[in-house]
């Protein structure tokens, strides 16, 4: 692992990274630690297995994950792997050289992490099918799972 990190990852020759997590947040930041308190968690999970690593120094990501209400929260638990943090200034002030996260790819679509700014005092953040917010994702997903099952 070593090897790949300093002479492919950290020279910026891995141009594109592909990541998953149990927690993923509307600024692309990624959970793959703990559900709940880092102390006292409800769940404790695996942990970064060099994610920190590919999303701090590939020049884009992507996250893959299933479209389920609990994998976006409002903000993650515990910040495992930095998308966004909470803006791309914050990202570049930072000094995480990637780009960051370019979308987060799940079964009913893909969505665009907001790299430029909060959202919207609506809840609203841009999403691949105009501005559509997490909550609004979570209600597809629910769905479609009823849908699924009759």
């Amino acid at each position: 692992m070593y090897d790949i990190f300093a002479f492919y990852l950290q020279r910026g020759n891995v141009d594109v990274g592909f990541l998953g997590g149990a927690q993923i947040d509307r600024f692309g930041n990624i959970n793959a630690t703990v559900i709940g308190e880092y102390d006292h968690p409800k769940v404790r999970l695996p942990g970064s297995g060099g994610s920190q690593e590919i999303a701090a120094w590939a020049d884009r990501c992507y996250i893959i994950t299933p479209h389920q209400k609990r994998r976006f929260p409002e903000r993650v638990d515990f910040g495992t792997s930095a998308g966004y943090l909470d803006g791309r200034v914050r990202r570049d002030a930072a000094g995480l050289c990637g780009k960051g996260p370019v979308a987060v790819v799940t079964d009913l679509g893909m969505l665009e992490p907001d790299g430029k700014r909060r959202a919207g005092p609506d809840g609203t953040a841009p999403g691949r099918y105009g501005r559509t917010s997490v909550g609004q994702h979570r209600v597809a997903a629910e769905s479609c799972r009823r849908a699924a099952h009759h």
